[in-house]
């Protein structure tokens, strides 16, 4: 039997938070802020966000999976320097 993939979606929430970690950030205001996440996003540095409601104001999540290889490619970039 064929072993079904399950893909996991993350809140703007918790990417601020994962973000923010992977940058150093530390104690009470850990979250990345948005306008860097967006920034980041504008130069194609950080994956972009899928929506999923309509408008300007919809429901956005981002896949784990394009999260951690970014991850990945932070470490690789901060370790080769």
């Amino acid at each position: 039997m064929a072993t079904k993939k399950v893909t996991k979606y993350l809140r703007i929430n918790e990417v601020r938070k994962i973000a923010g970690e992977v940058t150093g950030r530390k104690g009470k205001d850990i979250n990345l802020p948005l306008s860097t996440l967006y920034y980041w996003m504008q130069k194609n540095t950080f994956p972009k966000p899928i929506k999923l409601g309509p408008g300007k104001n919809g429901t956005v999540v981002w896949n784990k999976s394009d999260i951690d290889e970014w991850i990945k490619t932070r470490k690789k970039a901060t370790y080769s320097q």
